[in-house]
């Protein structure tokens, strides 16, 4: 309905200028007020700078002062590195300027093995192939996805195995024909069964069944991994262990329905146990690895990676403390080990030597107190560990004899200081493996001459290192060094 417009009423004039006013004069809501002693924005005062035009203005004002000071700084910086970088030892590497990295000769072997993968379905047996040789087949068979229950039962599950079943993928396996293909393999002489992503097929009725076959024995093995048996529970595993009482090696990471009370009977059901992977098994509490990891004192591999139960609290305490005491290889990536924990888990351990702590929550103070506790660590693995730097690197490679090194994704941290240490310190003469995938702050000179000069250098992963040419390797005169990540290898797998 339309309202004349003689009914609409005129609006007051001082309600016009109500809104200007309100900005002419801050802090008041309905005009100019005398009792207001605020100074008004026209005059300055801390409040001009809150409204309108007048906090626009003062804002680009602050931002472009505060860009000119980052820009100064960052140019600063750079000079500083560079000054740096020019006295360093690497400063004189300089790349050879032609010829191309020869391409490595494959080997009999490797050739071999690539014709067996190629042709797998048409090979009848394997009978009288050493361990190492069909170790090696089915890691390639099983990359390629041809790992099918055919090739699992009449080639790596079969009667003339010899000492080793080791399969890394058997996730195609079902039931049935692991359990027909196991109780062929399976006899006093076999020391070794390791099924990765064996989840589909071994199961607590599989598991059941072969303790319980007359002709199948588990005395001989001395290894046994069973990972990613996501249908395997504590009653099934303690059927299998039940029979394997000269076990020294137990795996069983991944297996999500393991509740823990396997665990806390390990000490008397596997009393020659010396190595335990407890990687990703989330079903555990705190009270039952607190009391497994006291008793189990004869332990000297421990992995706990990504266990949540596992940080400072558990892994400090007395109790497990004392139980962990003769462990030389411990692996506690994935959890919620701090400094404060990682320093006196490494003064209870005088024998390490191996540790991995990837993606821990650890800086350069618990690394510098690790390497005080721990003078003869060989191995040292602190991916992702974005809170280390230089200072850790530096005083790690002067005081352990590093053997391998792993700094993926460290980050901005690790610079050509880091290498320079390991170019002078003890490290120097035994570093084999080092791995410098995404520390992008560290000169494509010092890598250079790093490859170039330490005479123990095998291997070197560089993924995602976009500091380095696209002839980087090329250009290095080392040809003994592998250097992975580079011309043409997939980046993103080095960052996982």
């Amino acid at each position: 309905m339309m309202v004349p417009m003689y009914l609409t009423p005129v609006p007051n004039a001082y309600d016009s200028l109500s809104r200007p006013l309100r900005f002419a004069h801050a802090g008041s809501e309905d005009g100019p007020s005398t009792s207001d002693p605020s100074p008004s924005v026209m005059v300055g005062g801390d409040s001009a700078r809150t409204l309108g035009p007048w906090n626009t203005a003062y804002q680009l004002a602050d931002a472009k002062a505060d860009a000119k000071r980052k820009r100064e700084d960052k140019l600063l910086d750079e000079r500083r590195k560079a000054d740096r970088d020019e006295q360093a030892v690497y400063a004189s590497w300089t790349p050879q300027k032609t010829g191309e990295r020869p391409a490595s000769v494959p080997t009999l072997r490797s050739r071999s093995r690539a014709v067996c993968t190629e042709l797998i379905e048409h090979v009848t047996s394997l009978a009288g192939v050493p361990d190492d040789v069909r170790h090696d087949l089915q890691l390639e068979v099983c990359r390629q996805r041809k790992m099918t229950p055919e090739t699992f039962a009449k080639l790596f599950a079969a009667a003339d195995v010899g000492q080793s079943i080791k399969i890394d993928d058997c996730s195609l396996i079902e039931e049935g024909v692991m359990r027909e293909a196991l109780r062929e393999a399976v006899h006093p002489g076999l020391g070794e069964l390791s099924l990765q992503l064996c989840g589909r097929g071994f199961t607590d009725t599989v598991a059941t069944a072969l303790v319980h076959e007359d002709d199948v024995s588990f005395a001989g093995i001395e290894t046994l991994v069973l990972g990613g048996a996501y249908r395997l529970t504590d009653d099934g595993l303690a059927e299998v262990l039940r029979r394997a009482s000269g076990l020294r090696s137990l795996g069983i990471p991944n297996c999500s329905r393991i509740e823990g009370s396997i665990v806390n009977r390990l000490p008397e059901m596997t009393p020659k146990l010396t190595s335990l992977d407890l990687s990703w098994c989330g079903g555990i509490s705190r009270e039952i690895l607190s009391s497994a990891l006291a008793k189990l004192d004869q332990l000297v591999t421990i992995s706990l990676d990504g266990v949540v139960e596992v940080d400072d609290k558990l892994l400090a305490s007395d109790q497990v403390l004392r139980g962990m005491r003769n462990v030389s290889v411990l692996s506690v990536c994935n959890t919620k080990l701090t400094d404060a924990g990682l320093g006196r888990l490494a003064a209870a351990l005088p024998k390490l030597h191996t540790i991995a702590l990837d993606h821990c929550q650890v800086t350069s103070r618990g690394v510098t107190a690790m390497v005080d506790a721990c003078p003869g660590l060989t191995s040292v693995s602190i991916k992702k560990c974005t809170r280390v730097d230089d200072a850790a690197v530096a005083y790690l490679a002067n005081a352990a004899e590093l053997q391998t090194l792993v700094l993926n994704g460290v980050g901005k941290g690790v610079t050509g200081v880091s290498v320079e240490a390991l170019l002078r310190g003890r490290s120097s003469k035994t570093l084999a493996n080092l791995d410098l995938s995404w520390c992008r702050h560290v000169p494509e000179k010092a890598i250079g001459f790093l490859i170039e000069s330490l005479p123990s250098l095998k291997t070197i992963k560089l993924f995602g290192c976009n500091q380095l040419g696209k002839d980087f390797s090329a250009r290095v005169r080392n040809e003994r060094v592998s250097i992975v990540g580079l011309d043409g290898e997939s980046a993103a797998s080095g960052s996982s």
